[in-house]
């Protein structure tokens, strides 16, 4: 597979913007809310399946190679943090909007349709994000916190709590993509 140069680019694009939605946060006790998820979802959506997922994959090589690109920092022992399931999970679920979101026919003549086509597969997306950090969350407080919190509220506190945020996130993304899909033509 031949990876051109404009792969790259747009691939290295969302890799910072990924990193710069770190930064803006709202702190919670156990997950922040950050503006992460944003870019997942748009970079899967707007680049495709395969440069969505390399974005993703390079935002989490970086943070672990010790580039403070994560919300609390980086480095290797940040494998150790509650919130690292999620980080986890981006380049899946970048992977899986890019594949589902190709599917959509854009030129559908109205939009409503193909916005909430878009949101599903988004909502997908931060399924699987949510999925991933949950799990991980809760694992992380017995092994490693050696502080068990119960599963309710691991799943209240990492996932419950973010549905409004990331529906309306997912409403932007989604309105995003058409936009840019339709006006920009980029073609990876």
């Amino acid at each position: 597979m031949k990876i051109s140069t404009k792969k790259i680019a747009y691939s290295g694009l969302f890799t910072a913007l990924t990193a710069v939605g770190a930064f803006i946060r709202i702190p919670m006790p156990l997950v922040p809310f950050t503006m992460q998820t944003f870019f997942v979802y748009t970079s899967g959506s707007i680049l495709g399946a395969g440069p969505g997922f390399m974005s993703q994959l390079v935002y989490l090589l970086l943070g672990l190679s010790g580039l403070p690109v994560f919300a609390h920092g980086g480095g290797p022992g940040y494998i150790f943090k509650p919130t690292f399931g999620y980080l986890l999970a981006y380049p899946l679920a970048s992977l899986f909007v890019g594949k589902l979101i190709n599917s959509i026919k854009l030129n559908k003549t109205t939009g409503y349709r193909v916005i909430f086509e878009m949101i599903l597969v988004m909502f997908g997306g931060s399924v699987i994000i949510y999925f991933f950090g949950v799990i991980y969350l809760y694992i992380n407080s017995i092994f490693i916190i050696h502080k068990k919190i119960p599963f309710l509220i691991a799943l209240w506190s990492g996932f419950v709590i973010f549905i409004p945020v990331d529906l309306i996130k997912i409403f932007f993304a989604s309105w995003l993509t058409l936009r840019v899909k339709r006006s920009v033509k980029i073609v990876l």
